[in-house]
C-alpha cells in the first residue's frame, strides 16, 4: 500500500511521505498523477482543533483496515487556504472529501464512524 500524505501540519508517520501544502509553484504537483486506481481524499481541518486531530486519527486507522493500493491523502488548513475550502464547500471541520473514484462524496465530524467511513473511502457510499 502507498499513502502520501500533503500537510500544512505534522504528521509523525514514517510510512507516509509529507509535503506541506502551497510549498510548490503554480500548476505543479508534489507527487505523481494520481491514476484512476488511486484513492483521493482531502482532509478539511482546523489548526489547533481536537475534532480535526481525531478526524484525522481516524482516517489513517480506517486506510491501515481498507488497504488501498495507493491512496492520495492532502490536509488542508482551512486558515491556511480558505479560498480552497470555500471552493470544495467545506463550510465545517473536519471535513473530509473523497475526490477520486467519482462520485465525490463528503463526511463531516471526527470520522469516528468506521463502518460508514470505511463505505465512503470504498466507494460503496
Amino acid at each position: 500500500m502507498s499513502v502520501n500524505v500533503n500537510s500544512a501540519s505534522d504528521v509523525s508517520t514514517s510510512s507516509k511521505n509529507l509535503h506541506v501544502a502551497g510549498d510548490t509553484p503554480a500548476g505543479t504537483r508534489p507527487m505523481n498523477k494520481p491514476s484512476d486506481q488511486t484513492l483521493q481524499l482531502r482532509l478539511y481541518v482546523a489548526p489547533n482543533s481536537r475534532a480535526s486531530t481525531l478526524a484525522r486519527r481516524n482516517l489513517e486507522t480506517a486506510l491501515d483496515i481498507l488497504q488501498p493500493h495507493e491512496a492520495d491523502v492532502e490536509v488542508v488548513d482551512v486558515t491556511e487556504h480558505p479560498r480552497r475550502a470555500a471552493r470544495d464547500g467545506a463550510l465545517v471541520t473536519p471535513l473530509l472529501v473523497r475526490v477520486q473514484p467519482e462520485p465525490r462524496r463528503k463526511v463531516g465530524g471526527t470520522l469516528e464512524d468506521q463502518k460508514s467511513l470505511l463505505a465512503v473511502l470504498s466507494g460503496l457510499s
